[in-house]
């Protein structure tokens, strides 16, 4: 089921700290953002592996393997969703959601204040009530649902 927030792409208001935000589901826009960001991120991570003393020939071929990589990259697969746990990524994903709101504010600021962990925490809880495909089912409903299951099963055989 859609709720509303997801079926209009309308803002919600999000208190971080002091700071009040606009934020909205992502745009089709936010995500190739939030794919060259995975993609980029991949590349500047294969070339700060290098050692120090590595010649042109070793520069040139690990760059070219992280290239061919990258561009197979989206954020919501693969090595894009291990990039995607650092706060980095964390900030890049609420900017894209703010951004069209608060064009003064840049991923680094928000950085800044997502490294409070309340305010992280009160981000990823609406980030996910925002853009959530599914609802997670808590422990309870998971074991109400499996005892379901196995009753009709039970009463299957004792038919």
């Amino acid at each position: 089921m859609t709720d509303r927030v997801r079926a209009t792409a309308a803002p919600t208001t999000v208190k971080l700290g002091k700071c009040e935000f606009k934020m909205s589901p992502l745009t089709d826009e936010d995500m190739g953002i939030m794919d060259q960001w995975v993609r980029s991120r991949h590349v500047r991570i294969a070339r700060d592996t290098l050692p120090a003393d590595a010649d042109e020939a070793q520069k040139d071929r690990t760059e070219r393997i992280a290239l061919a990589q990258a561009s197979t990259m989206s954020f919501t697969s693969g090595t894009g969703l291990s990039l995607m746990l650092h706060i980095d990524a964390l900030a890049q994903l609420f900017w894209c959601g703010i951004r069209q709101y608060h064009p003064d504010m840049t991923p680094e600021k928000v950085r800044e204040i997502i490294l409070d962990p309340e305010s992280l925490a009160i981000f990823q809880d609406e980030w996910d009530r925002m853009n959530a495909k599914t609802k997670k089912k808590s422990g309870d409903e998971k074991k109400k649902k499996r005892k379901e299951k196995m009753s009709k099963k039970s009463r299957r055989r004792n038919r």
